[in-house]
C-alpha cells in the first residue's frame, strides 16, 4: 500500500461531483485493497469543517506527511 490512514496528502485530481480540486489537501480515513488499492479522503474547508469525503486511487495523491512522523512528534509522557 502506497499510503497509510491518517497520512495527509495532496489531491493531485480534480472531483468536481464533490467540489474538490486539485491542490486541495486531505487526510487519509481508510485504505482499501480490494478490488484495487483506492483511499477514502476527508477534505476540510479553511475553518476545519468538512468539505467533502471522497474515493480515490493511488497515482491521484501525493504524501505530504507520513501518519508515522505525526506519531514521532508526540512526546512521551
Amino acid at each position: 500500500m502506497k499510503f497509510k490512514e491518517f497520512d495527509t496528502v495532496k489531491i493531485l485530481a480534480n472531483f468536481t461531483d464533490d467540489g474538490v480540486y486539485e491542490g486541495e489537501i486531505g487526510t487519509i480515513l481508510l485504505a482499501y485493497t480490494e478490488p484495487s488499492e483506492a483511499y477514502e479522503i476527508e477534505v476540510n474547508n479553511e475553518d476545519g469543517t468538512q468539505k467533502a469525503q471522497i474515493v480515490a486511487l493511488p497515482d491521484q495523491l501525493e504524501l505530504l506527511r507520513s501518519s508515522a512522523s505525526i506519531q514521532s512528534d508526540v512526546p512521551d509522557i
